[in-house]
């Protein structure tokens, strides 16, 4: 994730022939801050709308850095 993030970040993406209008992410209460971020980046990078599903009650990944 590291990675990916810094590559979004810098732009030193080749270009890529991809098409994304909606990003689905699911089980959103288990994200944590970079994964977060690469999200809103690849929303950024391809003019798509984001769609965020997830539940409180179900977060099981706070261990790891993931954020209610």
């Amino acid at each position: 994730m590291c990675d990916l993030l810094k590559i979004l970040r810098d732009g030193d993406l080749p270009n890529p022939d991809i098409s994304m209008k909606y990003l689905f992410v699911d089980e959103f209460q288990d994200t944590d801050v970079s994964q977060i971020k690469i999200a809103c980046l690849l929303v950024t990078l391809f003019k798509a709308r984001l769609f965020a599903v997830g539940d409180v009650k179900q977060s099981i990944y706070r261990f790891r850095g993931a954020n209610d």
